[in-house]
């Protein structure tokens, strides 16, 4: 019985440390404690993990991610995730790519890194080149503190600030804020820190002799713009989306890590009970 056990236990072990490292090898699956380090290794797969590690080309494509940290570390690691986590690391280029997050602390490291990414968050920070290129940021509860660190971090980005929130956005030496638009509706409290009147963002509120039925309207008006810009605008990630491509072929069996561990717990269940037929013999013929 012990064999048995010491196999049952370490097969356990590296299943729920599940690493994929082949194109499209954990394809819609769910994903435990797992890394994801091959071209869309993870796409539209659930994982659920203390840390998401998104390493390979678009890794986590169409993933939906539920840890306590999230790392986007490959080219559109995380293109079109959607996201929850304590921290989001969009570390890669395009890390983070029309991604959805919601989380505590929000890091767009990469260039365009958080590119038309929706971010509800507490914390968010933009170190890249254009790394919150048209993204949209509200607060996650009715704090909201927006940091811009790299050079044209902010260009486009929307953030909104409703009634009862109160906005912090600073902008840094590198031009971050150009091109930024806050919209601070009745109510709320946006508190703009920048160098020069260049280098700070468009401000709707009623200071600016906006209503909020008008801040509406240049929010929606921003909104649609986003959605019709011409394209050479918009990063073509070239990956298959038919379902087909991923069936092997007919005659062909194809195994990846998971098929080879499954089939090592059934050998050692195996060898469990064969160990204990023969104990149980052995003992037989000894009485």
């Amino acid at each position: 019985m012990v064999p048995t056990l010491l196999i049952w236990s370490l097969a356990f072990k590296l299943l729920a440390a599940q690493t994929c490292n082949d194109w499209y090898e954990c394809h819609r699956v769910t994903v435990t404690g797992g890394s994801c380090y091959g071209y869309a290794a993870c796409n539209l797969a659930t994982i659920t993990a203390a840390t998401a590690k998104c390493r390979g080309y678009a890794g986590c494509n169409l993933a939906t991610i539920t840890s306590d940290t999230a790392n986007c570390r490959g080219y559109a690691a995380c293109n079109l995730a959607t996201i929850t986590a304590d921290t989001a690391n969009c570390y890669g280029e395009l890390g983070c790519n029309e991604a959805t997050i919601t989380s505590d602390t929000a890091d767009c490291w990469g260039d365009y890194g958080c590119y038309f990414a929706k971010i509800t968050s507490t914390t968010v920070a933009g170190w890249g080149y254009h790394s919150l290129w048209n993204a949209d940021i509200e607060p996650k509860d009715t704090e909201l503190s927006v940091t811009l660190f790299g050079y044209l971090s902010g260009s486009g980005l929307d953030i909104r600030c409703s009634a009862g929130d109160i906005c912090t956005i600073d902008c840094r030496d590198c031009k971050g804020c150009i091109g930024t638009k806050a919209y601070c509706f009745s109510d709320s409290i946006c508190n703009i820190q920048c160098d020069d009147d260049e280098n700070c963002p468009t401000l709707y509120s009623s200071e600016t002799g906006f209503p909020d039925p008008e801040i509406w309207n240049k929010y929606y008006e921003n909104q649609e713009h986003k959605k019709n810009l011409p394209d050479d605008d918009v990063f073509p990630l070239d990956y298959p989306d038919n379902d087909d491509y991923f069936n092997p072929k007919p005659g062909v069996i194809s195994l990846n890590l998971n098929m080879v561990w499954v089939l090592l717990i059934v050998l050692g269940f195996v060898l469990g009970i064969g160990l204990c037929i023969l104990n149980i013999k052995t003992w037989k013929n000894e009485k």
